[in-house]
């Protein structure tokens, strides 16, 4: 059975960006080799990289469960938690 989008948490959300980019990048590498593409590969992997950053910086990627999670610590902050999944979701969308 699938989650519904509200159900998803931050951390999966982000977890799905990063594999995304990840994708993302791979796909442009294996186009990009006759330099096509108005994209090159090095600029997705600065964005991936920055990208993990931000997420590493947060917690965005750790459990739930984990004290240390963004999802944790944003626990009694609904309103804000609601914001960065839908970040996370139009990042998702544009990343699609």
């Amino acid at each position: 059975m699938s989650t519904s989008k509200q159900e998803r948490s931050i951390s999966e959300r982000s977890r799905n960006v990063k594999s995304g980019l990840t994708v993302l990048k791979n796909r442009i590498e294996e186009k990009n080799q006759d330099n096509h593409l108005p994209i090159r590969s090095e600029t997705v992997d600065d964005i991936l990289d920055r990208y993990l950053l931000w997420a590493g910086n947060l917690g965005a990627l750790h459990l739930p469960t984990n004290r240390l999670s963004l999802d944790h610590r944003l626990l009694s902050t609904p309103e804000i938690q609601n914001e960065i999944c839908d970040f996370l979701d139009d990042l998702q969308e544009a990343i699609d």
